[in-house]
């Protein structure tokens, strides 16, 4: 099976089409805006990032 079949939205709203609750549900595609460089470093930053602050907060609050 290639990888380029399952990124086809046919096929993914061929199986959708089973559920009634999804099958009414239409694949829209993404701007080119929305997978921007500056938007996909931005999103991995803060994926990085925030854990990252957190476990720092509760290290000093709870450290020993």
């Amino acid at each position: 099976m290639r990888i380029s079949s399952w990124a086809d939205t046919e096929r993914w709203e061929w199986f959708a089409a089973g559920d009634p609750a999804v099958a009414s549900i239409k694949v829209a595609r993404s701007t080119s805006a929305k997978n921007s460089a500056r938007q996909l470093l931005f999103e991995s930053g803060i994926v990085l990032v925030v854990p990252l602050a957190v476990a720092a907060v509760l290290e000093i609050v709870l450290g020993r």
